[in-house]
């Protein structure tokens, strides 16, 4: 995952298979840990208003883990054009990858179901579009995004 173009590649099975480090299956698994959050919140028919807290998120006093993720977030068109125009989808690997380190973090640093009602609603909001992103990434990169592991 980590190679471009013009690289030596250095296959590792283990590493492959790894539900640690930059692999196919920690990827697949920060998706999985998105849709067990909101499975887990039962918003599945309130996605109106887990959108809009996410629009409100402005004039939020948010944590830095949720500002970095909204800003790997904002960078998602830009990554595929690049990795498009470089035939290069290593770019898009890396990036899942920072991003689930990222979501991973803020994951185990605040809490998600049990914050107040806004905050709550905020942060599932953020899970949602990370989930997105990931099922979407994953799909360019010709890697199924399971819904249980």
């Amino acid at each position: 995952m980590r190679s471009g173009i013009g690289k030596d590649i250095e296959f590792s099975f283990e590493e492959s298979v790894s539900f640690e480090g930059n692999s196919g299956p920690y990827l697949q698994y920060t998706y999985v840990r998105t849709k067990s959050i909101l499975e887990k919140s039962k918003t599945k028919n309130q996605k109106s208003k887990i959108d809009v807290s996410l629009s409100e998120a402005r004039g939020t006093a948010l944590e830095f883990e949720e500002r970095q993720i909204l800003v790997y977030l904002s960078r998602y068109n830009e990554i595929i054009s690049e990795a498009a125009e470089s035939f290069s989808p290593n770019i898009v690997t890396t990036y899942l990858f920072e991003l689930a380190q990222l979501f991973n973090l803020f994951y185990q640093k605040y809490p998600i179901l049990k914050a107040d009602e806004d905050l709550k609603n905020f942060r599932l909001a953020l899970t949602r579009s990370v989930g997105i992103i990931f099922k979407e990434g994953l799909h360019v990169l010709g890697i199924q995004a399971p819904e249980r592991m």
